[in-house]
């Protein structure tokens, strides 16, 4: 218990200095200490900025919510839970704002050993095709040093990984009207209906056409 007590003081000592100096706190620092025999919950709201590695893009999502439980696997540790959230970006059809919910179950065993190096996740995605790998990399621990488990470098990959490739407002989107651009979602333009869309053509780059009118096909004569 006085260990216990001491790790606890000293870790908030440490964020105590660290805040004054005008740093963000490592709320997924977990001090193994408070890991007993009958596990330990778990769940925190975390700031994804506050996770993100020195020199990476910054991703379009606030916040994260980490939760699970932390076993012990003799000098292991085993943590299983979710990280949930979602992405904001507009939407591919109608440009509205549009959320992209993601909820990503994990299961992370840590062991003592070598610090890894808290690098940008796009470098893993360097390696060429067809590359084997070694049977060192087939271990799927991760690596700790010191007195407790820092989560934010494996969060923040799931998160990167979780990010969507297109963003969608609702599954049925009707997107803009292709002539006027109104967004169909908010009703019915003024356009001509799709049986006189031929007539009306889309007239987008229709202004090329008087910048190089040498290049306009003539009119066919009936």
């Amino acid at each position: 218990i006085i260990e216990f007590l001491c790790n606890v003081l000293l870790y908030f000592a440490k964020c105590r200095i660290y805040l004054e100096r005008g740093g963000v706190v490592n709320t997924l620092r977990i001090p193994i200490a408070s890991i007993s025999d009958g596990g330990y919950l778990f769940e925190e709201h975390v700031c994804v900025s506050s996770i993100q590695p020195s020199d990476t893009k910054a991703l379009p999502v606030e916040n994260v919510l980490v939760s699970g439980n932390f076993d012990r696997l003799g000098d292991e540790f085993l943590f299983r839970g979710h990280i949930s959230g979602s992405y904001e970006g507009a939407c591919v059809r109608c440009l509205a704002p549009s959320l992209s919910p993601f909820d990503i179950e994990v299961a992370w065993v840590f062991a003592e050993g070598p610090a890894a190096v808290f690098e940008e996740v796009g470098h893993a995605l360097d390696r060429a095709e067809g590359d084997v790998l070694s049977d060192d990399s087939k271990d799927t621990r991760r690596a700790f040093q010191g007195h407790d488990l820092n989560l934010a470098p494996y969060v923040w990959e799931e998160v990167v990984f979780a990010q969507p490739s297109q963003y969608l407002c609702r599954d049925d989107c009707s997107g803009l009207c292709p002539h006027c651009g109104m967004n169909k979602n908010d009703g019915v333009c003024r356009c001509v209906d799709d049986t006189n869309k031929e007539q009306i053509g889309n007239h987008g780059l229709a202004g090329l056409a008087k910048l190089f009118p040498e290049l306009v096909p003539e009119k066919t004569k009936e």
